[in-house]
C-alpha cells in the first residue's frame, strides 16, 4: 500500500512538473512575441563608420513634400524648410505624452557637439515643457555662449513606428545621429481652428523658438541605424 501511494505520488509530481514546464515555455514564446512585435528593426548589419560629433549640423534647401498624417480628429501638415543631418552626444531626453504636438512628436532629444561633450561634469542640462536649459559649475573651462551655439534641443517627429520605437532606445551618453528635415508644423482639428509650430532654422538662436523640428527618417544609436 505504501509502495503504491509512493508511485502514485511519483505519477503526480510529473505530471506537475511537466504542466510546469509547458506554463513557462508558453510564456516564453509570448514574451518573445511581444518584444519581438514592439522592438524596432535595425536597417544595417554591416559594421558602420564611427559618429563623428566634432563636426556642426549640415543644413541644406530641399524641395521634398512630406506627406500629411491624420491622427483622431487632427490634421498635421508638414512645410519642409531644409533637409538636416546632426550628430552629436545624447545629454538629455524627455518623452511627452500630453500637450501640443506629443501625438506627433513624443521625444525631445538635446544634443551637443564639437567640444562640449567634454566637458560634460562642468554643466547640468534640465528638459521641461520642450525647452532644455542649461547650468554651468562656477568652475567650468568653457563660456556659455559657446556650449549655446554647440548644443541644440530636438523636438522629434519620427516618420514611421519602427524609429518612433527605435527613439525609446536613446541613452544619454550614447552618440546619436539624427537625418530629416526641419519642418514647420500646422495642426487643424475641426470645429477648434489651427495652430502653428514653427522649426528654428540657426543654431546660435535661443530663448522660444531656438529648438529644431526634425521630421526623423534616419536615426542612428552608436553602431545601430534605424529607418
Amino acid at each position: 500500500m505504501v509502495r503504491s501511494f509512493c508511485s502514485f505520488m511519483m505519477m503526480k509530481l510529473k505530471d506537475y512538473i511537466v504542466v510546469l514546464v509547458f506554463l513557462a515555455l508558453v510564456i516564453s514564446y509570448g514574451i518573445y512575441l511581444y518584444s519581438s512585435h514592439n522592438s524596432p528593426r535595425e536597417s544595417s548589419t554591416v559594421e558602420l563608420p564611427p559618429i563623428e560629433t566634432y563636426v556642426d549640423p549640415v543644413q541644406e534647401q530641399t524641395d521634398i513634400v512630406v506627406p500629411e498624417l491624420h491622427i483622431g480628429k487632427s490634421t498635421y501638415t508638414f512645410k519642409p524648410k531644409a533637409s538636416y543631418q546632426i550628430a552629436g552626444v545624447l545629454v538629455s531626453k524627455r518623452k511627452y505624452s500630453k500637450g501640443f504636438m506629443s501625438d506627433i512628436s513624443p521625444w525631445d532629444f538635446a544634443l551637443a557637439w564639437k567640444a562640449v561633450p567634454e566637458y560634460l561634469k562642468h554643466i547640468k542640462f534640465d528638459q521641461i515643457v520642450r525647452f532644455c536649459l542649461f547650468y554651468l559649475k562656477p568652475d567650468a573651462p568653457v563660456s556659455p555662449d559657446y556650449v549655446s551655439r554647440h548644443f541644440s534641443n530636438n523636438h522629434l517627429i519620427p516618420a514611421t513606428d519602427n524609429l518612433r520605437r527605435a527613439m525609446k532606445l536613446a541613452r544619454e551618453g550614447m552618440k546619436v545621429e539624427l537625418g530629416g528635415y526641419l519642418v514647420d508644423v500646422e495642426s487643424k482639428e475641426a470645429g477648434k481652428g489651427s495652430l502653428a509650430w514653427k522649426s528654428s532654422l540657426s543654431r546660435t538662436d535661443t530663448g522660444n523658438g531656438a529648438c529644431e523640428i526634425i521630421y526623423v527618417t534616419k536615426l542612428r544609436l552608436e553602431d545601430r541605424l534605424y529607418e
